[in-house]
């Protein structure tokens, strides 16, 4: 996802926020089911879809800081090299 030079902790946090992606969505594709099955109300759908976008808010604002590191991380390295 990152260039080849990144830190192993950047590395690490994509990759976090990549799996929070996949299980967030795994979590969605479960509710129509469960709803069908009758197995929740439309008033805890409701709420479950509500914390669910709270979390994919979440998730990115994590991926936009891990962003921002990457980006600082070069610069640090750019500064570095050009020194």
């Amino acid at each position: 996802m990152t260039d080849v030079d990144s830190d192993p902790a950047i590395e690490e946090a994509y990759d976090g926020v990549d799996e929070a992606y996949v299980l967030l969505a795994e979590l969605e594709e479960s509710i129509p089911q469960l709803e069908a099955e009758g197995e929740w109300s439309a008033e805890a759908i409701e709420g479950v879809n509500h914390r669910l976008e709270e979390i994919r808010k979440s998730i990115a604002h994590a991926g936009g800081e891990v962003a921002r590191a990457q980006v600082a991380l070069d610069r640090v390295r750019e500064d570095g090299e050009t020194a």
